[in-house]
């Protein structure tokens, strides 16, 4: 009490704090509390009696947008500071991944297992017989062989991925640069067909008599109402036909990927105390559009062999000729247009599982190269035909794909999918065959092919 009251009474004396000779005075600042010094204008300038203007009226100006959300530069290299103040890394702690997660390079190498479809049927060969009709013996053939016999097997192949992230983009997402490449599958097939049994046809009699007898194959040249010798000697009559039907296949595309900024990740507390980073589990897509070509190349040979033999009226064979005839046809197909993706995952930590697909509208530049012979000494057959065109017309290409992944390390995955692709508006080898006497140039490029299998690939990504 005795110290509050000489408190008061040194507080009611009026020159207590006005000494400026007191040097610190009787009262010391706070540690707490900055000393302030003024400066010289203000030192200068003289005490008015008018208080100051209140920061809205006066020559106050608030700080701008830009200031109120400003980073100061020793936090713009790291945005995750406060995070890491916990202990909490930029990434998931179970995957490696998650919304902060975009690799610079992205590498993907695949083996690639595929089927593809056959062609349209057509009949090519056939074996000829005699049946009696209304006390006649009438000529047919039942086909035994067509475009569609050569059942192909799996045909492995080789992909690559390559992506490079570009920069941010607008409505939150990235953009990366991506080249694919997918091919070296060649399927190769061959069909063999023979004689069941050798007809034959008599001329003349007596001692001029002459029979001849030959295979029963025989193409579409022949026409059962014509009879069997209404065909091309070197393909009909023939002991031997044989198809060998080969497509292989080239893709590679340059495109732009969209990829949206997932769900920001999730900080869980667990029990020791520790704070850890989760990704979040959830369904996300990307986007693309970019340019694609697609090459499709097939051969396919026709080839026929036989016999003809002669023989006189004691049943002696007085002569023999050898027959052949070759069909030779070369498609080549080269498809570029302009293409749209889309990807859809759904995201569970190290395992990601959804499905991807693509749409490409294109010209296909597309031609054909066909040549004819035929060799037949018995009816004095002999000719070499080439045939050539070329067209250019719209196709179509589309493509999707069941895929997965397993992240095995933060940089390092496992890939698998079910792909499936179609070609539709394509010149395909063997349908380019006409069995007419005089074919055309004509290219036929209404076909359709379709291909589906597996691909097994590794990805790494820094």
């Amino acid at each position: 009490m005795a110290c509050w009251c000489q408190a008061q009474e040194l507080g009611s004396a009026p020159g207590w704090l006005s000494k400026a000779a007191d040097g610190v005075g009787r009262i010391r600042q706070s540690a707490f509390e900055p000393e302030v010094v003024p400066s010289a204008e203000e030192a200068k300038s003289p005490i008015s009696g008018v208080p100051e203007a209140p920061p809205e009226i006066g020559t106050f100006r608030p700080p701008s947008q830009n200031d109120r959300f400003s980073t100061p530069s020793e936090m713009e290299s790291y945005p995750l500071w406060e995070e890491e103040l916990m202990g909490v890394g930029p990434f998931c702690d179970l995957c490696g991944h998650g919304a902060n997660f975009m690799p610079d390079w992205y590498i993907d190498q695949r083996v690639t297992i595929w089927h593809r479809s056959r062609p349209r049927r057509m009949r090519i060969s056939g074996v000829g017989g005699f049946a009696t009709v209304d006390d006649e013996q009438v000529f047919f053939t039942t086909g035994v062989m067509g475009t569609r016999s050569p059942s192909f097997d799996v045909a492995a192949g080789y992909a690559a991925v390559l992506r490079h992230y570009l920069r941010p983009a607008r409505e939150n997402t990235d953009l990366y640069a991506e080249a694919i490449y997918f091919g070296f599958n060649t399927w190769q097939e061959t069909r063999d067909v023979y004689a069941t049994q050798r007809l034959s046809s008599t001329t003349g009699s007596g001692t001029n008599q002459q029979t001849i007898t030959f295979g029963n194959l025989f193409t579409p040249y022949t026409r059962d109402r014509d009879g069997m010798f209404s065909g091309i000697g070197g393909f009909d009559r023939a002991d031997h036909h044989q198809l060998y039907y080969e497509s292989r296949l080239h893709n590679v595309e340059v495109n732009l990927r969209i990829v949206p900024r997932g769900r920001p990740d999730r900080l869980v507390l667990h029990p020791n105390g520790h704070w850890r980073r989760q990704c979040v589990p959830g369904i996300y897509g990307t986007y693309l559009v970019g340019i694609r070509y697609f090459s499709l190349q097939e051969q396919c040979n026709f080839l026929a062999e036989g016999v003809t033999e002669f023989y006189d009226s004691n049943g002696n064979r007085t002569q023999q000729a050898n027959t052949w005839g070759r069909y030779d046809v070369n498609t080549y197909n080269e498809m570029l247009g302009l293409q749209f993706g889309l990807d859809v995952k759904y995201r569970q930590c190290t395992v990601e599982w959804g499905g991807e697909c693509k749409l490409v509208p294109c010209i296909d530049f597309a031609g054909h190269t066909s040549r004819i012979r035929a060799s037949d000494p018995t009816t004095n057959t002999s000719f070499d035909v080439w045939l050539r065109d070329r067209e250019d017309d719209v196709a179509l290409l589309g493509e999707v794909s069941v895929v997965g992944y397993y992240h095995l390390r933060p940089n390092l995955s496992l890939r698998a999918s079910w792909d499936m692709m179609w070609a539709v508006g394509v010149a395909l080898a063997p349908e380019q065959l006409k069995f007419h006497p005089n074919p055309d140039n004509r290219l036929n490029n209404n076909g359709m092919v379709y291909y589906q299998g597996v691909s097994l690939g590794l990805i790494w990504q820094r």
